[in-house]
């Protein structure tokens, strides 16, 4: 996960996310990242649409070392209290948008607004290497056949699938990957990964749009 980091190091004004460049991005994953840095909870989730701001909030997640758990947007609140419980997580990183969809029993944070993200510095002092067999991340299934199956990504994993992707379909410095798929979607997580490992840049729509996939 130290590709943000070398990224902002060796091409700081290379297009990271939409128009914000990897300093952009670096800068504001270090901010959030000290604020969460308090948290005792070993295991944090998000509830968000995709949006640079929770694309920041993922990574500064990942960087503090916690293991995140990524709610699905679809779910009603008794669902997302049931599968909060059983992953014994007791605090919410969320958007401003779905601050109904979470019960009151649990902890919740609202994202910070974007310009204030950027705006301010912070001290990196984070150590931004994970073994292989860390869990970065933990997706549950759908539940579409009963109760709902926990996934968890480690690390070795997400290093295996940016290389082979990299490896299979090269790159160029030109290459910009859109996401329309949600980021709190195995599909959408690894289009952000696999292209801050290979240096790119990711435009982010916060839904499918037509006219803006045309365009």
């Amino acid at each position: 996960m130290d590709w943000l980091r070398y990224g902002a190091e060796h091409y700081p004004n290379r297009i990271c996310i939409n128009e914000y460049t990897y300093n952009d991005i670096y800068r504001g994953v270090v901010h959030v990242a000290r604020k969460l840095e308090p948290l005792q909870a070993p295991r944090i989730a998000i509830l968000s649409d995709n949006s640079v701001t929770m694309a920041i909030y993922v990574l500064a997640t990942m960087v503090v070392h916690k293991e995140l758990l990524l709610l699905n947007v679809h779910l009603k609140p008794k669902e997302i209290e049931n599968q909060l419980a059983q992953l014994d997580v007791t605090t919410v990183l969320h958007s401003v948008e779905r601050r109904e969809q979470l019960p009151n029993s649990i902890s919740t944070i609202v994202f910070e607004s974007l310009e204030r993200i950027l705006s301010e510095e912070a001290d990196d002092t984070f150590d931004w290497t994970f073994e292989d067999r860390d869990i970065a991340v933990i997706m549950n299934t759908s539940a579409t056949t009963g109760q709902f199956k926990s996934v968890p990504l480690r690390w070795g994993q997400i290093r295996a699938h940016v290389q082979a992707s990299k490896e299979v379909l090269g790159k160029t410095e030109q290459d910009n990957w859109l996401m329309v798929l949600p980021l709190f979607h195995v599909s959408g997580l690894s289009i952000l990964l696999r292209s801050l490992y290979n240096g790119t840049a990711v435009t982010i729509l916060p839904k499918y749009d037509k006219a803006q996939v045309l365009k």
